[in-house]
């Protein structure tokens, strides 16, 4: 694992409690367990947002039925995707930088009766899984951003799968990351742009790769700060997070350059994109999704 790495694993073991508590007050997954008739209700939630509508549809039209196929998730975070597989009869692997993100996962798992194996490790490289070893692959909680050398990730994805395997990738939109305080400005009550008054600003450029760093809190890991590189009092501090700005042909060319076929490309809206003319940000992009198998 590479130091830029080291500093994002981390950060989000620090992350984890807050991250839990975050997913909790909004998810229904913690409330399904409790009354077993929710159960499903809850799995519906993890499949429609985990895997969004398209993806499962492919999934569906490309493999079939997940029953008894292996299945890997890449960057697992909140493990809504892990569940989601599961829930629909796979054999999951779920692997994550964060042990902590993980142990919170199990948990969650043992509460839901769904048997899933969990793995910590760089999903850059993951020399104890197997070549060819699984069906189907999918990364869709925004990992990219948090890994140094995206080849080589693709590159990696490819090797787990079988010929014909399928890999559904879900990121953030690179058009969207790179403005200061996005998730501010994306707020039910916040207001950018010709009407709204206030002025976003970019931390860097679309095309500069990075990595780009940001002071995070050490006790929640949530970020504080972008760091100038050209500040040598930050640049250098423990309690640093390392993103990457990966451009959409970045994505698309990492893909093909690993052996697979993409399939299917999609962009998804802001859920408040009626709403772009008093937020500047509703007028761009949210997500950025990719299906792809791998090459016979």
């Amino acid at each position: 694992m590479n130091k830029m790495h080291e500093s994002n694993h981390t950060k989000w073991n620090a992350a984890a409690p807050r991250w839990k508590a975050r997913r909790d007050s909004k998810g229904p997954w913690h409330r399904g367990h409790l009354v077993p008739e929710r159960v499903e209700k809850a799995l519906e939630y993890w499949r429609e947002n985990a895997l969004t509508e398209q993806g499962v549809e492919h999934i569906a039209q490309h493999l079939g039925s997940l029953e008894g196929k292996n299945a890997v998730v890449l960057g697992s975070g909140d493990n809504f995707a892990a569940f989601a597989l599961a829930s629909m009869g796979a054999t999951v692997t779920s692997v994550d930088i964060s042990e902590r993100q993980l142990e919170i996962a199990a948990e969650r798992a043992k509460d839901l009766g769904l048997e899933i194996t969990f793995h910590q490790g760089d999903i850059s490289d993951l020399p104890t899984l197997p070549d060819g070893g699984y069906h189907f692959a999918c990364s869709v909680g925004v990992v990219a951003i948090w890994i140094s050398d995206l080849w080589q990730y693709y590159a990696e994805a490819s090797r787990l799968l079988t010929p014909g395997g399928l890999f559904v990738v879900g990121e953030v939109h690179p058009v969207r990351q790179m403005w200061s305080n996005c998730e501010y400005f994306i707020g039910e009550d916040a207001m950018v742009g010709k009407e709204g008054g206030n002025t976003p600003e970019a931390d860097f450029f679309y095309f500069d790769r990075g990595p780009h760093q940001y002071l995070y809190n050490p006790e929640t890991g949530a970020a504080t700060e972008f760091v100038d590189p050209e500040d040598e009092e930050t640049r250098d501090a423990e309690n640093v997070q390392y993103i990457f700005q990966w451009t959409v042909s970045d994505y698309l060319m990492a893909m093909i350059d690993a052996g697979f076929e993409i399939l299917h490309v999609w962009e998804e809206p802001t859920k408040n994109h009626d709403q772009w003319r008093q937020n500047c940000f509703h007028a761009l992009p949210n997500g950025f999704y990719m299906v792809c198998k791998k090459k016979q």
